[in-house]
């Protein structure tokens, strides 16, 4: 350690913190963490990937189907996660894990896709669908002024919730409570929608209509690219691994809240495409720009027809909420774990917030954003990498029952079970190839470029120019000036 980084830690570190323990604090309960995952679960995805799952495998049917293997598949790596959650009890998620199992070139890796693209770029799809249903009852101007319209409240709500978790992490979360309670309402008014059509009014929409399309119905490639549509309405089901460190009494909390939220995000995207077919005609649904808006459009009388629009936005802004919570976490394991600059590890002394890795990821969806960086080409490309990241961490699981068999395990499950998820993985990740294999070259190419910089930036460090070293301890002494922020205590 340098003499400048020696100092720094006197000056703004313990021994100005008055006995006050500088660490994130353990607030989060059983229906918080429920509330995270359910808030990340149900975000804009669920108002968007029908139509493209549908346009893979071509009916009713085989589109239920695949929202069902994607609830199966996360269901059992819920089961994986939480095992290593309870094993690995650090926050961080799969980074972490891949971390403790297998070292930190690969973890860098993890870490390298999951924070240049996968969750800012998720944050800003949420947030523009948010920005582009919220202004939708009230549009009337053309649409160039309309698109800058939503991309200034987009912008708006990511910076409002940015704001909000650096302020308190209580706020935050209480914030991803209420936004959590207006998406299940939200869905529960389509279900309801979507039961009045069948039982009541007698008709069936796509249901009631035996259509083959293409033979994709035949085709694994389509059900696999249908999969990973269906895959980005569950981004988030591992997300309370991220955040183990703020959950109270995790053995207890950890896997309960995965296993009621996984469930019940199951049971409504199954019961919401239901009422989606019911509704609109297979035509009518693979024109659809805005799915819930046209059930709405057909169910409502013309003076609520606002009402999903306005609940579409709070959903997806409540998602955006959620998704800043986990994604600054992985910021700031990833730095205190040194590999990211050491001030984005640190936190405020007052409100215990991590508010530099809140900045970071609030930023990079801004500059996404703004600068319109292809934000559905990247994550078209880089879902497939994070499955490949996810079977990593169960094999990780897998590897340690052999190697460590002296570890605590507060929760123990069948083998048979991590075992099956990274085989649908596997397989899912094949046909994925079949089937697009431009855009899954991409998602690896991404993961790659990460390799020279870890050699550059990390391996490498004990060899930096003294002069590089000084201008990171300056920058960082510049930064906690900056934001009021001190290094995070160690455990004893």
């Amino acid at each position: 350690m340098s003499l400048e980084k020696h100092e720094l830690d006197q000056m703004v570190g313990g021994q100005e913190k008055s006995g006050k323990k500088m660490q994130l604090v353990r607030n989060m309960g059983l229906w918080t963490g429920v509330s995270i995952i359910i808030g990340n679960v149900i975000g804009g995805g669920i108002f968007v990937s029908p139509v493209g799952v549908f346009s893979e495998v071509g009916s009713p049917g085989a589109a239920l189907l695949v929202w069902a293997i994607c609830g199966i598949l996360c269901i059992t790596g819920a089961f994986c996660y939480a095992e290593l959650g309870l094993t690995i009890p650090t926050s961080g998620g799969d980074y972490i894990y891949v971390l403790r199992c297998f070292g930190p070139l690969l973890a860098f890796l993890r870490l390298w896709i999951a924070i240049l693209v996968i969750y800012p770029v998720q944050q800003t799809i949420m947030a523009w669908v948010f920005g582009q249903y919220i202004i939708s009852p009230f549009s009337s101007c053309d649409k160039a002024t309309n698109e800058l319209a939503a991309k200034l409240l987009t912008g708006c709500a990511i910076a409002i919730l940015t704001w909000a978790n650096c302020r308190s992490t209580k706020l935050g979360t209480s914030l991803n409570n209420l936004f959590t309670a207006s998406k299940v309402s939200a869905l529960g008014l389509l279900i309801i929608l979507g039961l009045k059509r069948i039982f009541i009014d007698g008709s069936s929409g796509s249901l009631a209509e035996d259509i083959v399309w293409a033979d994709t119905s035949t085709d694994m490639g389509k059900y696999a690219s249908a999969c990973l549509k269906g895959l980005f309405s569950y981004q988030g089901w591992s997300y309370l691994n991220f955040v183990v460190e703020e959950l109270v009494e995790p053995k207890k909390n950890l896997p309960r809240g995965i296993f009621i939220s996984i469930l019940t995000c199951t049971g409504v995207y199954l019961l919401v495409n239901i009422a989606y077919f019911a509704v609109l005609s297979p035509l009518e649904l693979m024109s659809s720009k805005a799915v819930a808006i046209d059930v709405a459009n057909q169910m409502l009388p013309g003076w609520l027809q606002w009402l999903i629009p306005i609940c579409v936005a709070l959903s997806c802004f409540g998602g955006v909420n959620g998704s800043i919570i986990v994604s600054s976490r992985i910021f700031f394991i990833g730095a205190r774990e040194d590999q990211l600059p050491r001030i984005v590890s640190m936190i405020h002394p007052e409100q215990l917030t991590p508010i530099p890795a809140l900045l970071c990821t609030g930023t990079l969806s801004i500059l996404y954003l703004f600068t319109g960086a292809g934000m559905y080409n990247l994550m078209s490309y880089c879902m497939f990498a994070n499955w490949v990241w996810y079977a990593f961490a169960v094999a990780g699981l897998i590897y340690w029952r052999f190697t460590r068999k002296d570890l605590e395990r507060p929760m123990k499950i069948n083998l048979i079970i991590p075992f099956f998820f990274i085989g649908l993985c596997l397989l899912l990740l094949v046909f994925s190839i079949y089937s697009e294999p431009l855009e899954c070259l991409a998602g690896f190419g991404i993961s790659l470029i990460g390799i020279p910089v870890y050699f550059l930036f990390i391996h490498q460090a004990k060899k930096h120019p003294e002069a590089y070293k000084f201008f990171m301890d300056d920058l960082t002494k510049q930064g906690q000036l900056l934001f009021n922020v001190v290094p995070e205590d160690k455990e004893d």
